[in-house]
């Protein structure tokens, strides 16, 4: 299902790359969603995928707090590639806290043109569960 949807992606790349932008950039998370919540300490992993017809690419895939201060850098590269498609893990080391995060996959290519694809990430806060203090009832004689 993954390469069909990859390959239909390329597909429509070709397709829209005359009309729009040389370089098409895009990004989902492991529910096939722009955005996915989970509890703090949970581990996610999107994915991401960047085409163009000119090559050399040079792409970032970066994760932004709701601010939109770095938080961390996964990949800052260049290829000569057409078609690049990998896999990131966030986990806890990434998140740090509870929140709103955003992962934007930026790219450009030979001729100047560039792209952005934006998934959202919501990290629930842990709630602790109240710990009540046992009730004693009377015990009769």
């Amino acid at each position: 299902m993954k390469f069909i949807k990859i390959l239909l992606f390329m597909i429509v790349s070709l397709a829209l790359v005359n009309v729009a932008s040389a370089i098409t950039t895009y990004a989902e998370w492991q529910n096939q969603q722009p955005l996915i919540v989970i509890n703090q300490g949970e581990q996610v992993y999107f994915d991401y995928s960047l085409f163009s017809i000119n090559p050399p690419m040079t792409y970032s895939v970066k994760m932004y707090d709701h601010e939109f201060n770095l938080i961390k850098t996964y990949v800052s590269a260049t290829t000569n590639e057409y078609f690049v498609s990998q896999r990131q893990y966030v986990d806890e080391n990434d998140y740090i806290d509870s929140g709103s995060y955003s992962i934007v996959v930026y790219g450009t290519d030979s001729l100047g043109d560039a792209n952005t694809y934006t998934i959202t990430l919501i990290v629930n806060p842990i709630i602790l569960p109240i710990n009540n203090a046992p009730i004693l009832n009377p015990v009769g004689d």
